[in-house]
């Protein structure tokens, strides 16, 4: 075979190889916009679910309130399960709402004010020892509790006793899982042996 022919050949086969490699470089690009669009797609889905269980908790907190409130002197067992109900829901309401204002500032790429990390940073604090001093009351009260009007001084309405309790174990199984996850995760960093590929 001559040198041209060879020549013509490698050039054409190089030239073969250019245009073959133009079409993946497209192909990447467009698999690019493709999973850009899908990682906006999935944000947009998962802030959107993360909103409605915000608002399921916010009409929890509302009923736990109410309930609470229509009971204050109904429980003399544990006169300060129905107060515990009125403070907690308020706080979370309080909470929530400060959720959706942040969130509605950041859509407008707009900073929120100073109180409203103040009031957050207070409540950060507040609800968990409200919580857990609720929890005392409702379990402290659970062996000798009666739904039964003839005992007065055990007495306290079922719905807002069994609403109390229920939330109070929901917000339990809450902490218990984050503990969990967290000693999960500090084991694996205490007892993980990174591979050898992990040094230089």
């Amino acid at each position: 075979m001559s040198t041209a022919t060879s020549q013509i050949l490698t050039n054409g086969g190089y030239s073969r190889g250019h245009r073959i490699s133009r079409k993946p470089s497209r192909s990447a690009i467009q698999s690019t916009v493709e999973l850009a669009h899908l990682a906006h797609k999935q944000i947009f889905t998962t802030q959107m679910t993360s909103n409605i269980a915000v608002v399921l908790f916010a009409m929890f907190y509302v009923v736990m309130g109410v309930i609470g409130f229509l009971n204050f002197d109904n429980c003399p067992v544990r006169d300060e399960i129905p107060v515990w109900m009125i403070v907690a829901s308020l706080t979370s309401l309080v909470n929530i709402a400060s959720h959706f204002y942040k969130v509605y500032k950041e859509s407008r790429e707009q900073s929120y004010p100073l109180y409203v990390r103040v009031i957050d940073g207070i409540i950060l604090v507040f609800r968990p020892v409200w919580f857990i001093a609720g929890c005392v009351w409702v379990y402290t009260a659970y062996e000798y509790v009666t739904f039964d009007t003839s005992g007065k001084e055990s007495y306290c309405d079922q719905l807002t006793y069994s609403t109390a309790l229920v939330f109070s174990t929901i917000f339990f199984v809450i902490i218990l899982f984050i503990l969990a996850c967290l000693c999960c995760a500090c084991c694996y960093v205490i007892f993980h042996e990174p591979d050898a590929d992990d040094h230089p």
